[in-house]
């Protein structure tokens, strides 16, 4: 063989083998993938023996395999084994996800999203929204003693596992809305206005929430924005929403969310 030959077929079994390497790290390999399906039959076999073995994928990000475990008796079950590429266990989220209540707090809050959501979605709403979602405020213990937890916010980890809730009761209790609207000039009439709006639709819907995040966003026709024109009131509460002195509530809580904006500037 010439040596032109030669070095044509050593560039290309080169590259080859760059592109198998490429390739394998965007998106696994065989080998990798049974070797750690294997792993996550013998732990589950082991230590979660009424489980299934619901899919194994890979994770380009962090080049890891990930198997998924369901439990049919369990609505809040379900987690996740990280394994390597010799099939070698990395660590699972069963504490986490299972036990630590996660899947209990994400299932909840969902569920509340959805309602919210489609009261949003409803042609009666009229908001002229921008952008907008319901949760529920729920939090780990730790997490809670942050100052930003507000002080009605469920806790997580007293979730009982798999039980049954009524989200309509829940986000009257941790029910909290984020509301951004576009209006041609945001005011703190329009303020008072909107959550006044807000509340009823929501009433009117079966939704009730704790608090709500509003935002009065200017928007010209042509795309032109000010955000420095922007008003807003946090964690307004929604027993604080009735006609007689809002006004003047809103006012004052539009002050004290400016100087928490503030405040937050000159910490970081």
């Amino acid at each position: 063989m010439c040596v032109k030959k030669r070095i044509v077929l050593t560039v290309l079994v080169l590259l080859a083998a760059v592109c198998a390497v490429i390739a394998a790290a965007l998106f696994g390999n065989p080998l990798s993938k049974a070797l750690a399906a294997r792993t996550a039959k013998a732990h589950m076999a082991a230590h979660h023996p009424f489980y299934t073995l619901e899919r194994v994928g890979y994770n380009f990000k962090d080049g890891h395999y990930y198997a998924h475990l369901t439990d049919g008796q369990q609505i809040d079950g379900d987690f996740s084994l990280s394994l390597g590429w010799w099939g070698n266990l990395l660590g699972d989220d069963y504490a986490y996800r299972v036990t630590g209540g996660e899947n209990t707090r994400s299932r909840l809050s969902m569920e509340y999203r959805a309602l919210v959501t489609s009261v949003l979605e409803t042609p009666e709403a009229g908001l002229p929204l921008d952008f907008g979602f319901g949760d529920l405020e729920i939090w780990s213990r730790e997490a809670s003693l942050h100052d930003d937890c507000p002080a009605y916010a469920l806790i997580t980890e007293d979730l009982p596992l798999n039980g049954t809730y009524d989200v309509r009761a829940l986000g009257a209790r941790a029910g909290h809305l984020v509301y951004y609207l576009q209006v041609e000039e945001p005011s703190l009439e329009g303020l008072a206005h909107w959550l006044l709006e807000i509340r009823r639709l929501m009433d009117a819907s079966g939704v009730p929430f704790a608090d709500i995040d509003l935002t009065l966003r200017y928007l010209r026709d042509d795309g032109e924005q000010r955000p420095e024109s922007d008003l807003y009131v946090l964690h307004f509460p929604y027993a604080d929403i009735f006609e007689e002195g809002l006004f003047a509530r809103v006012e004052q809580a539009n002050a004290d969310a400016v100087a928490y904006y503030a405040q937050m500037d000159k910490e970081q």
